[in-house]
């Protein structure tokens, strides 16, 4: 039977159903990015460090390289916050990634706790384009991030590092990470796709405000 305790209210599904839950999947196509080794637009995104290798770099540019990948998709993590909390359910990167090699293609699923606070439309950062749909604002947001640059103190693996009595290791170091490649050419290799069957609720099946 029907429980009188299930949160429906004169407004359709209330809001702890997760009616405003919805799922996103982030793909970032890289095989088009610099890689300079060792150079500060390399590195691509990657959501990997040297500690998620069997492996450790085999030189300390593969090593500064990796640390840059890791701040572009820290960057990318955070500026995906601006409108609502999230959660990042999957991430998938192509064979080829190790500790000494930059993924050329990244994928992750993430779902927006509120999705309804992501705008429709506005103006990319840059104030040259016109953004007509949430996929297309948060692209704008993810190539922003990319872009940067930056410059973070980040921790790498460097197998000729020689400090005091420390032969090779983890080094922490400032490092300054640009982008990897033309405005333009970033923001074409991001593609946000929404994937709707996920959702707890259907558009379809949600009132509209001035429904009674």
């Amino acid at each position: 039977m029907a429980s009188t305790e299930y949160p429906f209210n004169t407004h359709g599904v209330g809001s702890d159903t997760g009616e405003n839950h919805h799922l996103y999947n982030i793909s970032i196509a890289q095989s088009g990015f610099l890689s300079t080794d060792g150079n500060a637009v390399a590195g691509g995104v990657n959501p990997y460090s040297y500690k998620d290798f069997a492996s450790l770099p085999t030189n300390k540019n593969d090593g500064l390289n990796l640390a840059r990948g890791g701040v572009r998709f820290q960057k990318v993590l955070q500026i995906l916050a601006t409108y609502s909390n999230f959660r990042v359910l999957k991430i998938a990167t192509d064979s080829s990634a190790d500790q000494d090699t930059a993924p050329t293609s990244l994928t992750f699923n993430i779902l927006f706790e509120n999705d309804s606070a992501i705008p429709t439309s506005g103006t990319s950062m840059d104030g040259s384009t016109s953004l007509a749909s949430k996929e297309a604002v948060l692209k704008d947001l993810i190539a922003n991030a990319i872009k940067g640059p930056y410059t973070e103190n980040v921790l790498y693996y460097d197998p000729t590092h020689v400090a005091g009595t420390v032969d090779r290791g983890p080094v922490v170091e400032s490092l300054t990470v640009s982008a990897p490649q033309a405005d333009g050419e970033i923001f074409e290799a991001v593609t946000v796709t929404r994937i709707g069957e996920a959702d707890s609720v259907g558009d379809a099946e949600k009132p509209t405000d001035n429904a009674a």
